[in-house]
């Protein structure tokens, strides 16, 4: 996001074939590590995407009152590659989800070390975003005036932009009261490390799941 925010949009808001739009998308974290075999061969691939308008969801619910909760989980095969999906989403009211951030990870590589650094991407790119974000001129931009929006919020202010301890290289910068995931081993380490929360798990997977599979917590 680096790229796209400080080299792109940054350097002339005014340009619309630079100016980022609300819902482009952009990647926030990427690596490709030799270590970690995809099925098939080759090496392990992550990169994490997002947009302006996801990102901005975790500061909508900051500005809402609502306590910050975290939800996440994995979804496999969406294409014929040896890739998963990674999901990151936040609360809203009426037991709504809300994206943040997609990952793609190796097959079979939902774990801790993906959750975590998924995270650090959001944590990364969304404090970036609401510090360098430069505006345009265009009164009519929907862009700017979305995240003009959530940012001049006094609970985004208080909270995000005007915190000194607000620092994306920790963690346990953005307020998460609780998270929940569908009993998976890997999160649970995550937030166990990353935010110091226990996970909250998903009931139909506690229910409806074999307690046999290897990958969920024992209850």
């Amino acid at each position: 996001m680096t790229d796209e925010l400080n080299r792109r949009h940054n350097s002339n808001p005014n340009d619309p074939a630079k100016h980022l739009s609300l819902h482009e998308p952009f990647v926030i974290a990427h690596a490709i590590e030799p270590s970690v075999q995809q099925q098939g061969g080759g090496a392990g691939l992550f990169i994490c995407f997002s947009n302006i308008w996801m990102l901005l969801n975790v500061v909508r619910v900051i500005n809402s009152g609502w306590n910050l909760r975290l939800f996440a989980d994995c979804t496999y095969k969406p294409c014929h590659q040896a890739v998963a999906l990674m999901g990151f989403a936040v609360n809203s009211m009426g037991g709504k989800h809300h994206l943040v951030a997609l990952s793609m990870i190796p097959d079979g590589g939902e774990n801790a070390h993906y959750y975590t650094q998924t995270w650090n991407g959001i944590c990364a790119a969304l404090h970036l975003l609401l510090s360098e974000y430069k505006e345009c001129d265009d009164e009519s931009c929907s862009t700017c005036a979305a995240f003009r929006g959530v940012r001049s919020h006094p609970n985004a202010q208080e909270t995000l932009v005007r915190n000194p301890d607000y620092n994306p290289s920790n963690s346990r910068a953005l307020p998460v009261i609780s998270c929940v995931c569908d009993c998976h081993k890997g999160f649970r380490a995550f937030a166990n490390k990353a935010l110091g929360l226990d996970v909250d798990s998903c009931f139909s997977h506690m229910a409806g799941i074999s307690l046999s599979a290897l990958v969920l917590i024992g209850y």
